[in-house]
């Protein structure tokens, strides 16, 4: 009976290789393996089940499957040898027509996922897929043609499950659990780059328009208030971008000006740029940054600006997972990331305190406090100036303003005076200067300091070394 069914098998395989062209001589090799082997019965099996991607999880070679398939196999082992030969041997032949390279795509993901070194991985990532997803339940709003705050809000859902698990990283692995979350459960959540796509960057006409009567719905969320819109409608309006000081105070034909040209064109001092469109060498290395973030009630004026490393200003850190266990001493967060780390942790202060839970608030109180003692201990490479927590609204069509968020979201006076109280008690209206910059030279107006700022880097000047060795 086997051997009929094998004849069979072996038939049907020189017929299928026939209508691709397969020369007759490898139709006659085929057919001689497959009295031998079994290819034939292997190769259909393999057609079948591959014709579409196959679950990680499944079993596709165990010692029944190959046993049905006429093979004597009674182990794992023995399937696991079978099949790694038997993929070698038809491998050429699904090569062959577009629905075989297929196939053989289907079936080289499948081994690849299933590889020891790959499979644990993404049976972990499962698992943290259902903990978000247990995390989200309720949560997120499921509905079509969402507007850009909805979206948003589904997006900080996300982000903040994501923690709530145990998980962190930066955008790209956020945006990796997403996109696996949106496969998996069948939702169309997006991230930043695909709001901005959707509803085009900054739409300031998506948000609600404030009504101060919405704001004790909100008073344990305060990022889910509908008028709540990006502190970019401020921080990048035309007069509210640190250049458009930078550019008023230095303009061309002025020592800073010419300067600060070059240092931007991209050829250091005394070297003439060899092509038109040179790479932007200092470009990519110093930015200009607000001293004291809008969200912290900064200003956009001279004597709040600096020249800082476009690194520890917002790039990613630049050691690796060695140096964090080894050396965790010399490791410190990007000046982005720490603000934007405390600026949360202050909010959620709010939001606990609202909620009368005192002991949560001070708990978040002191961990803001360990974080910034920890930066200004480690002396890291930039100014910065921490104060009460600061976020933008929609006020009007057309309109957006800045609120303190204790004076605006804070439930009542008694929890406004009490998490001021916290902000005293532990010290956290703070700010900092690293000591390359406290050199006596600096100590002068604000458009002179923002002068040697500038001069400092055309001119390579020792203490600024610092900024140079976080970028290596």
């Amino acid at each position: 009976m086997v051997a009929k069914t094998a004849v069979k098998g072996i038939e049907k395989f020189v017929k299928q290789q026939a209508r691709t062209n397969v020369r007759p001589n490898v139709a006659a090799i085929i057919a001689k393996q497959g009295e031998r082997n079994l290819v034939p019965n292997f190769y259909n099996y393999v057609a079948k089940k591959f014709s579409k991607p196959v679950s990680f999880r499944e079993e596709a070679f165990t010692p029944e499957i190959f046993q049905s398939l006429g093979f004597n196999i009674s182990t794992k082992g023995s399937a696991s040898t079978q099949s790694l030969k038997r993929i070698e041997e038809i491998t050429p032949f699904l090569k062959r027509t577009q629905k075989g390279r297929i196939i053989l795509k289907n079936l080289t993901d499948y081994r690849t996922a299933r590889d020891p070194r790959n499979y644990q991985t993404l049976v972990t990532r499962a698992g943290h897929l259902e903990d978000i997803n247990k995390e989200l339940k309720g949560k997120l709003i499921l509905k079509d043609n969402l507007k850009q705050w909805e979206d948003e809000k589904n997006l900080r859902e996300f982000q903040e499950a994501l923690k709530r698990t145990g998980l962190s990283g930066t955008d790209d692995p956020h945006r990796g659990f997403l996109y696996d979350y949106n496969k998996k459960y069948g939702t169309n959540l997006l991230y930043k780059m695909d709001i901005s796509k959707k509803h085009g960057r900054k739409r300031l006409g998506s948000g609600a328009i404030l009504d101060i009567k919405d704001n004790p719905l909100y008073y344990t969320d305060l990022k889910a208030h509908p008028a709540r819109v990006s502190m970019d409608f401020a921080r990048d309006s035309s007069v509210g971008r640190p250049d458009a000081v930078i550019n008023k105070i230095f303009p061309p034909g002025t020592k800073g000006g010419d300067q600060l040209y070059k240092i931007n064109i991209g050829f250091p001092k005394g070297t003439p740029p060899t092509t038109k469109r040179q790479l932007p060498y200092e470009k990519r290395y110093f930015d200009y940054d607000h001293i004291q973030s809008y969200m912290f009630g900064g200003k956009n004026v001279p004597s709040n600006l600096t020249i800082t490393n476009r690194i520890p200003h917002r790039g990613k850190p630049a050691w690796g997972e060695r140096q964090l266990e080894e050396a965790p001493e010399t490791v410190f967060d990007m000046k982005s990331q720490f603000e934007r780390k405390i600026f949360e942790t202050f909010e959620t202060m709010i939001e606990r305190a609202n909620a009368g839970d005192f002991k949560g608030a001070e708990a978040l109180a002191h961990s803001a406090k360990s974080s910034i003692d920890d930066a200004v201990l480690k002396d890291v490479p930039f100014r910065f100036v921490i104060d009460e927590p600061h976020a933008t609204y929609r006020t009007a069509t057309n309109n957006a303003e800045i609120f303190n968020q204790i004076d605006f979201m804070g439930r009542d006076q008694q929890t406004k005076n009490f998490l001021r109280s916290l902000m005293k008690k532990y010290n956290l209206k703070r700010g900092h200067t690293p000591s390359h910059l406290k050199h006596t030279s600096w100590a002068l107006d604000d458009v002179g300091r923002l002068e040697k700022e500038i001069e400092s880097i055309y001119n390579n000047l020792d203490f600024m070394q610092r900024l140079y060795e976080a970028t290596s």
